[in-house]
């Protein structure tokens, strides 16, 4: 029997719509994806959360990217003891 491997977990967005001039509207899906939707509704542009242009649209739903967490570096000193516990 194979084993897959799970998939990896990505972010959840809450469905979302602006109401753009001309009666056009900017839809958030559940996956991110930004479309832009003319007044007919028909799909003029979508944007997935890798495109570039992605971020400057995302903002409008209150939306930051955020860039990958680091972890930082220890600060153990070599040469040096932790301070004791209990002062």
């Amino acid at each position: 029997m194979d084993e897959q491997a799970p998939a990896p977990r990505t972010r959840r967005y809450r469905r979302r719509e602006i109401a753009l001039p001309g009666g056009e509207k900017l839809v958030m899906f559940a996956d991110g994806t930004l479309t832009r939707l003319g007044a007919d509704g028909n799909r003029e542009h979508t944007w997935t959360p890798g495109d570039p242009e992605w971020s400057r649209l995302a903002i409008r739903f209150g939306l930051r990217v955020q860039s990958e967490t680091v972890t930082p570096p220890g600060r153990f000193v070599e040469g040096t003891k932790p301070p004791r516990a209990g002062g």
